[in-house]
């Protein structure tokens, strides 16, 4: 007999405000009300996590950068089996991605890959080298940034790197530091409701990326590169629409600390054409911290809202889809408490949106027939929270 509760983890994420480690949580599918259960771990720095309760594994990203036991610079992703009658998890293997602060993952309908994406940082170094002439001169270098593709074994265990995808710097399409070129930040996979597509949004050079996997090879196809904003702008998360073929996509930094959706329509050889940007009007509310951009991002099951976090004003904003174009239209706003919005998450019902914040705030919201949401007052707090996953139990 299935439970009205689920299974619910929190990955927790180390930077800023947060703190490291995996909480697992009991969810009320009836009343939105959040239990803790107990700590999972508490010394990892944990991103985007995915379960795949056919396997009853979990994939999730340790972005991080540095590990005692290797001597380069290193994201990772860990695979752990879950126990189906207490929820706990154990370690079956990790691997190291080869390049810092892995962010986000994504299996491939088969279950037999898994592709992953590699946020890196803009880090440099320098070697002297001799140039045609004889003459010293400083060559700058940076870290690669890359998707991996690993295979997954029989049992779901995280099987070799078969293939990886290097996003290269651009000049002129990207930010510069200091005078110097930015390096790209891949921050995102999300699949394609065919399975066929992969959406990679790249921060560092502004591009909205579409891959395909070729199940039989084990490669990544590189399908389209399309700007998304102006070129200097930071594609952080997209959504794919349920059920027609438009593709939306959030902007960490935009010029003028501008809120951005742009929307795109796509085909299934990977072919992407923009179809409109939407300019988040927020003149009503008054920042609370000069730093602001949107995080999380998730759309609803019938894809007719789109729900987007406004770090910086402490907001949710509802988003409205026209079913016919697919354009976005501004709709509502709700406000939220808690510092450092960095998750949004719909329960698998639809019926309840989970708010997360790195300092540890995580709030629930009813999800009226209507889009808008209803604060429930129903309350957890678990520091670093930055991600959710949702496991059904049985009784």
């Amino acid at each position: 007999m299935a439970s009205q509760k689920l299974r619910m983890y929190i990955s927790q994420w180390a930077q800023k405000c947060g703190a490291p480690g995996m909480s697992l949580f009991h969810f009320d599918t009836a009343t939105g009300s959040i239990e803790p259960v107990k700590q999972l771990d508490d010394n990892k720095s944990f991103g985007c996590s995915l379960i795949d309760p056919a396997k009853n594994v979990m994939y999730v990203c340790n972005e991080g950068n540095l590990f005692p036991e290797t001597p380069y610079d290193s994201g990772r992703v860990y695979c752990y089996k879950i126990d189906p009658a207490t929820g706990d998890i154990a370690l079956l293997n990790y691997k190291d991605t080869y390049c810092p602060f892995t962010s986000y993952l994504n299996l491939d309908p088969t279950g037999r890959y898994l592709m992953v994406s590699n946020h890196t940082w803009t880090a440099y170094t320098t070697t002297v080298e001799q140039d045609k002439d004889g003459t010293f001169i400083p060559v700058t270098h940076t870290n690669d940034s890359i998707c991996n593709l690993f295979a997954i074994n029989e049992d779901g265990s995280l099987g070799e790197m078969v293939d990886i995808a290097k996003h290269q710097a651009s000049p002129g399409l990207h930010f510069t530091l200091e005078g110097r070129v930015r390096t790209p930040h891949p921050h995102c996979v999300m699949k394609s409701p065919s399975g066929n597509l992969y959406a990679v949004c790249d921060k560092g050079d502004g591009h909205l990326y579409l891959y395909g996997i070729d199940s039989e090879s084990g490669k990544l196809k590189l399908l389209s590169r399309t700007v998304t904003d102006t070129p200097d702008s930071e594609p952080r998360y997209c959504s794919f629409h349920p059920t027609k073929p438009f593709l939306y996509v959030n902007h960490e930094h935009t010029p003028g600390d501008r809120l951005t959706m742009t929307t795109f329509r796509y085909e299934e050889d990977g072919n992407v054409e923009e179809l409109g940007k939407l300019y988040i009007d927020v003149s009503a509310y008054k920042p609370v911290e000069p730093f602001r951009q949107m995080q999380g991002m998730c759309i609803s099951a019938d894809g007719k809202y789109v729900y987007v976090q406004a770090h910086g004003y402490n907001l949710i904003l509802v988003l409205k889809v026209n079913e016919e174009t697919g354009l976005l239209e501004q709709y509502a706003e709700t406000p939220v408490e808690g510092e450092w919005p960095r998750c949004v998450a719909l329960s698998p019902d639809g019926k309840f949106l989970i708010h997360c914040c790195l300092a540890g705030q995580i709030s629930v919201f009813a999800v009226g027939e209507d889009g808008r949401l209803t604060d429930t007052g129903n309350r957890a707090f678990v520091k670093g929270s930055g991600y959710v996953s949702f496991m059904e139990m049985d009784e």
